[in-house]
């Protein structure tokens, strides 16, 4: 099983020196070998996995940001 994961961030700057951060990621779970052949992941499986990893690499993203120091 191969998995790919995409993101890209879009950052805005706000009044006293803040910074909106959106954040847009893409998941995919390719399971297809050679030729395009494959699909053996079942959809359930996919649902229930996107969503944790989702929110792991979200939660991960922010506590590494929290933890940069600031440059004023």
């Amino acid at each position: 099983v191969r998995g790919f994961q995409d993101s890209i961030a879009f950052y805005r700057r706000m009044d006293g020196g803040r910074t909106h951060v959106t954040i847009v990621c893409r998941i995919d779970l390719n399971d297809s070998g050679e030729g395009g052949e494959g699909g053996g992941i079942p959809m359930w499986l996919y649902v229930k996995t996107i969503g944790t990893t989702g929110v792991s690499a979200m939660m991960t993203m922010k506590r590494l940001i929290g933890d940069k120091p600031r440059s004023e």
